[in-house]
């Protein structure tokens, strides 16, 4: 494929303790129980070039969150990547509705399993932080805006395996 772009997609997800709104489509698919076909000796050779996903829209509401959260732009890009082709590098700058940007670039790489993202954030409330500082400090009322710039490692493989620095 030389260009995939996705204009304007819209997602709505909602979660309800540990289920979600797709989630019969999960379990259809998933339990199918079709024999497969034999593994072919050959790799499936695949390119994707020139992905672009512009001004995509998101509202995820759950039961386990105070608020629900609404990504009102999502811009993503990928040059490329292919079956025989291990890094993948992509960038995704998004804004959500009350007003904070997140800008990243990320770094996947495939066979390792390991992730690198910088990122930068502005203009984020820091009320949301209030639910995650309860529980080591009594405090009143949180008010003011902050930003970041935040460099993450890590592996897929073990989400405990993270380095953080900002």
């Amino acid at each position: 494929i030389e260009q995939l772009r996705v204009e304007r997609p819209f997602t709505r997800i909602i979660q309800r303790g540990e289920r979600f709104n797709f989630s019969d489509l999960i379990e259809r698919f998933a339990s199918d129980t079709a024999a497969p076909e034999p593994p072919s000796t050959e790799p499936v050779r695949w390119i994707l070039r020139d992905l672009q996903v512009d001004s995509c829209s998101i509202d995820y509401g759950s039961d386990l969150l105070d608020m629900p959260i609404r990504i009102v732009r999502l811009d993503a890009s990928c040059p490329g990547m292919a079956w025989d082709q291990d890094r993948i590098d992509a960038t995704v700058d998004l804004e959500l509705a009350h007003g904070t940007t997140l800008k990243s670039e990320l770094t996947y790489a495939q066979a390792a399993g390991l992730y690198d993202v910088q990122a930068t954030l502005a203009k984020t409330p820091v009320h949301w932080l209030r639910p995650y500082i309860l529980p080591f400090m009594a405090i009143g009322d949180m008010e003011g805006m902050m930003g970041t710039t935040l460099h993450l490692k890590g592996s897929v493989a073990d989400p405990m395996a993270v380095a953080l620095s900002g």
